[in-house]
Formats: structure tokens, C-alpha cells, sequence
């Protein structure tokens, strides 16, 4: 049987029900996180990564906050990254765990976005991007990624992966269409730079970029 996807567009004329069903897996979703975020405390790696957080910030110049956070000291604090996280949220929210949440809930929720958008990229049926970015959202394996705040840096490298990806295709496409493309390609390797100061995962990205070079379809049928 074949499927052409192009003129697949069966839900499209019925966008309010697409709608209305992920408001409500939102809200399933978030009532269920509700009560674990509000009685959240900090436990394990959290009781001498936040000390030492304030060890190495608390009156501390902004020279010596910068140095700090692309240091290697302390070593187990982990990535730039983290040591960013940690200092920005309890600078301007507080070192309660339910502030780091929020903020790794809305990495979440980007990612989820910037999931269903490469679909599109991709040229894929809309119901395939719409559930798959659903089905990312509310899968309970990810649950530790954003309950856990020294987790933020999976978190970030799949916000990397996924930001970086829609913007190499839409520059991609840009040069593609003939159009001025210099503005797109900066911010993507200007994207490409900062990710970098993530974790060794973040190597992904190559990768995939390299093997989308390599083995680029002709149309989206093939692909």
C-alpha cells in the first residue's frame, strides 16, 4: 500500500482538536508532577554541590564568578553548564529545588516544541511530529531529567541537539532556495560554539549533521 505523506492531511482541517488534546495531557501531566515538585528537597550530590556553589560565588567579584564557572574547580561540580544553571536560579529565583525544576520543566517543554518543529523540517505528516513531540513530553522515563537538577546537562545537550538540528536545516534550506543565508549560518555556528561547553554526549550532533551530508535524500518520499 502506498502512502504519499505530502497529501496526507487528514486532521489538519481540525486543528482545535489537536489543540484541546495536549491542553489536557498538559494538565494530566502537571498535576501529576504537582505534589513532587512541592515537596521536593535536596538530597545526595545536591548536599555538597550547593555548598560548594556558595563557596565559590557568595561575595565574589564578577571576574571571579566567570572564572569560576569555565573552571575545572571544583571538579565534580561538573560543565560550565551546570555551574551556570545553579548560580543564575539561585541568584534570581533562590536555592529552593522546586525553582530549578520549573526551569528545567521549560527546557522540557522547549524541547518538546523544538522535537515537533524538526518534524516539520523533516517534511513530516503533522500527526507524526505532533504525537512524537507528545509522547516526549509525558514519557515517564524522562522524569529524573527535570525532577533532578544536576541532570539539567542531558537536558541541555538535547536542547542543543534539537535547537542546532532545525537551525542547520533552515539554513539548509535557505541556500537551497537562493535566498541570503549568512545571518542563519552564524547563529548556527555561533549555536555550535556554546554547545560545545556541555556534556561529551553533545558529539551527537556531528553526527547526525555529518550523516545528513553524507546521505542526503532527494525528496521527502525517500526520506
Amino acid at each position: 500500500m502506498h502512502i504519499n505523506l505530502k497529501e496526507d492531511t487528514r486532521g489538519r482541517g481540525r486543528p482545535y482538536i489537536f489543540v484541546c488534546f495536549v491542553i489536557v495531557a498538559i494538565i494530566i501531566f502537571l498535576f501529576q508532577l504537582y505534589s513532587s515538585i512541592a515537596n521536593r528537597f535536596f538530597e545526595m550530590d545536591m548536599w555538597w554541590m550547593m555548598p560548594s556553589l556558595f563557596y565559590y560565588t557568595d561575595g565574589k567579584s564578577i571576574f571571579e564568578i566567570i572564572k569560576f564557572i569555565f573552571g575545572t574547580e571544583p571538579y565534580m561540580l561538573g560543565s560550565p553548564m551546570v555551574k551556570m544553571f545553579l548560580f543564575v536560579v539561585t541568584k534570581y529565583f533562590g536555592p529552593q529545588p522546586k525553582n530549578y525544576i520549573f526551569i528545567l520543566l521549560v527546557f522540557h517543554f522547549l524541547n518538546a516544541l523544538l522535537l515537533f518543529l524538526l518534524s516539520k523540517r523533516l517534511k513530516l505528516d503533522f500527526r507524526i511530529g505532533f504525537f512524537a513531540a507528545l509522547i516526549y513530553l509525558t514519557l515517564y522515563a524522562h522524569f529524573e531529567s527535570y525532577m533532578w537538577p544536576f541532570n539539567m546537562q542531558h537536558l541541555i545537550v538535547t536542547f542543543s541537539i534539537l535547537l542546532i538540528l532545525n537551525m542547520y536545516l533552515k539554513t539548509d534550506e535557505t541556500i537551497a532556495n537562493g535566498e541570503r543565508y549568512y545571518r542563519f549560518w552564524i547563529l548556527t555556528v555561533a549555536a555550535n560554539f556554546i554547545a560545545t561547553f556541555s556534556r561529551m554526549s553533545i558529539f551527537i550532533l556531528p553526527i547526525v549533521i555529518l550523516t545528513h551530508i553524507l546521505f542526503y535524500s532527494k525528496d521527502e518520499t525517500e526520506r
